[in-house]
């Protein structure tokens, strides 16, 4: 028993009209699960003209152009009170710590005022018969500059 029918009309795939569909199935062109598929395709399609219809009749593009391009300078107005509200206290508080900086600077420096550098010479002087535990200053020199290198 058999069935004669169209090979265009059926639904099942014969030899002549098998074509893989974007999920690698094999269906012929008036299969059902093509169809579903465009279907499915066309009524988002149809979704989405119906919202630019939509939109194209409440609004045109320049106006919806236009609309954007004057809340700039709102969004500008708030991001700079913004970076004001966030940025002024750090500014502030490093103008604080650089006047604490200027002070501790002076006081070192005054601190540093209170004492002379004294060299060796200086204090002992061209005396060569000064002697501490047998040797005079410049046998202490050389010793130490000795010292030094060895270590």
């Amino acid at each position: 028993l058999s069935i004669n029918r169209l090979s265009k009309n059926t639904q099942y795939p014969d030899k002549k009209n098998l074509h893989p569909d974007q999920f690698g199935l094999t269906n012929s062109k008036h299969s059902v699960p093509d169809l579903s598929n465009k279907v499915y395709n066309l009524l988002g399609d149809i979704e989405q003209l119906k919202e630019e219809k939509e939109r194209s009749k409440s609004k045109s593009d320049e106006m919806r152009l236009l609309e954007s391009i004057q809340q700039l300078p709102v969004s500008l107005q708030t991001s700079k009170a913004q970076q004001e509200k966030d940025f002024l206290p750090l500014v502030s508080s490093t103008g604080k710590k650089c006047e604490e900086g200027v002070q501790l600077c002076a006081d070192v420096e005054s601190a540093l005022a209170d004492y002379d550098t004294q060299y060796t010479q200086v204090i002992v002087g061209q005396d060569a018969d000064l002697q501490v535990e047998g040797r005079n200053l410049a046998q202490w020199q050389e010793a130490l500059r000795v010292a030094i290198l060895n270590t």
